[in-house]
């Protein structure tokens, strides 16, 4: 595919410096996306063992006493997926816009019009290579979607856990007069803040 957009710049009859930030501005879209792939291939043992371990060390939200932290961690977390919808619905309309609109606009099969703007060879028929274009063509948003939100979810929740752990703390002598229960809630809080700083690594 980076082959084909050198290609179309090359071989373009009228270099123009906009046509080089184009063909520049694809290539390193291009690579973006692979580094992204090369990255979760590479780290995916990683992933994985982080994934799992968020899964059984976070706190549960049900196992909050105060109901009012509670509710407002669930609006958080209603708030997060809302803010998820539109960031989906934004990034699908823009690639949309940008795979068809020029087609559908000039209603010509030019190389321009395809969804990388690529060279075509003359073997090749147009609609062919623009239905060929459909599998990277997707696979590039979906993945920075996976990838972002990845990124996105943990950094969320590890917030939403640092609120858990300071409610936590600031009740954690107000339980109970016992000193070896303090100790065992303390204990379990120091390891929770160190397990959430880990995170940050």
């Amino acid at each position: 595919m980076t082959y084909l957009v050198v290609m179309l710049f090359l071989y373009s009859e009228d270099k123009t410096f906009i046509g080089a930030v184009a063909c520049f501005t694809n290539i390193l879209a291009q690579l973006h996306v692979v580094l992204y792939v090369t990255a979760l291939y590479v780290l995916r043992p990683n992933i994985l063992y982080l994934l799992k371990s968020i899964q059984h060390q976070f706190w549960e939200i049900e196992n909050c006493k105060d109901f009012k932290l509670q509710l407002d961690c669930y609006k958080t977390l209603h708030v997060l997926k809302w803010k998820y919808r539109i960031f989906c619905t934004l990034l699908f309309f823009c690639v949309l816009t940008y795979y068809y609109g020029r087609i559908l606009e000039s209603k010509e099969t030019t190389p321009e019009n395809m969804m990388f703007e690529s060279y075509i060879p003359k073997w090749m028929n147009f609609w062919v290579m623009f239905a060929w274009q459909h599998l990277p063509a997707y696979g590039f948003p979906v993945i920075e979607l996976a990838m972002d939100f990845t990124v996105f979810s943990i950094v969320s929740l590890t917030a939403m856990q640092f609120r858990l752990l300071r409610h936590e703390m600031e009740v954690i002598f107000k339980d109970s007069k016992d000193g070896i229960f303090v100790m065992d809630k303390f204990r379990k809080c120091s390891e929770h803040l160190t397990f959430l700083l880990g995170l940050k690594r």
